[in-house]
């Protein structure tokens, strides 16, 4: 069932582009994947969009809470250790957290 999801947390890159992604999953199994998708909830695959098509990026969450609320919020921080800060909230029928997350482009911080 869809609904308004809420994330807060911190995450560092650990690769840019599809070939850079497959090989990262290659050389680490225990990182699970099931076919195409990531099947590990302390990884996410998140889309930036450029001009024109987008980019992949995997990230890795240090830290992820995810909560139920009605109330939509955006913030995104990169940190002086090279993670990142974030708290989004997003309607879980019309996006996913990588689509959300995928929107601070406009920030240049990715």
């Amino acid at each position: 069932m869809s609904c308004t999801e809420t994330h807060i947390g911190k995450f560092e890159i650990l690769a840019r582009g599809e070939d850079n992604i497959d090989n990262y999953l290659k050389s680490h199994p225990e990182i699970k994947t099931d076919g195409d998708y990531l099947d590990d909830e302390n990884y996410e695959i998140i889309y930036k969009y450029l001009k024109p098509g987008y980019e992949h990026i995997l990230i890795h969450f240090l830290e992820h809470q995810s909560f139920d609320e009605d109330e939509y919020l955006s913030s995104f921080k990169k940190n002086e250790d090279g993670t990142y800060s974030f708290a989004v909230q997003f309607y879980n029928g019309g996006c996913c957290l990588g689509e959300a997350l995928g929107d601070f482009e406009n920030e240049h911080i990715l």
